[in-house]
């Protein structure tokens, strides 16, 4: 099996979740709080798309562990776990709140791993799944790398020629390449033992 073997592999329909339990191997299990009336169900279909370094509990709504940006910055209305509050995952519907990002992680916060994320524009659980796999990954590297899909030379260096070419075209602004890099990023992780 070559890479292009293996991306084809990727292409095909996303996949049908499976039961994962918490007794399996996982770097960091992070606790996940679903707001506004989001269905579990579809948040738990995106969470098992995300590979087994990660585990997830779905915990109950606390008001006392979230707060809401008040600034007028961009970041206005973004929920997010409260600082000291490690491992948490806040769900929330960014475009009833008026928050324009998908989400985002506190990873200027050195010893916590605190991730927003929103489901404005989501069109699938694996979507979801994708965009918060993508937040994780902000939290375990600590940097900007995971924003780095179309910058990172190491990565582009290792794909065939013809994706670098769709990626130095600017055509590559799809799933599937999201989904290679944070998998190129989560290998990565683990190789540093972050």
């Amino acid at each position: 099996m070559n890479f292009t073997d293996i991306i084809n592999w990727f292409k095909r329909t996303p996949p049908v979740p499976v039961n994962v339990t918490y007794e399996t191997f996982h770097r960091h299990v992070y606790d996940v709080m679903i707001l506004d009336d989001i269905d579990q169900k579809y948040v738990e279909n995106a969470l098992m798309t995300i590979p087994n370094l990660f585990g997830f509990r779905i915990i109950p709504v606390n008001l006392d562990e979230y707060e809401i940006d008040r600034s007028n910055t961009e970041w206005k209305n973004f929920v997010y776990p409260r600082k000291n509050r490690d491992y948490l995952i806040i769900i929330f519907d960014g475009a009833a709140r008026g928050f324009k990002f998908g989400g985002g992680a506190c990873i200027l916060d050195e010893k916590y791993h605190r991730a927003g994320i929103s489901i404005a524009g989501m069109t699938s659980a694996w979507d979801l799944g994708l965009r918060i796999w993508h937040e994780l990954q902000h939290c375990t590297d600590k940097d900007n790398t995971a924003d780095m899909l179309y910058k990172n030379p190491s990565f582009k260096a290792m794909l065939p020629t013809e994706m670098q070419a769709s990626i130095n075209n600017g055509k590559a602004d799809n799933r599937y390449y999201l989904l290679i890099y944070n998998a190129w990023l989560s290998f990565n992780s683990i190789l540093k033992g972050v």
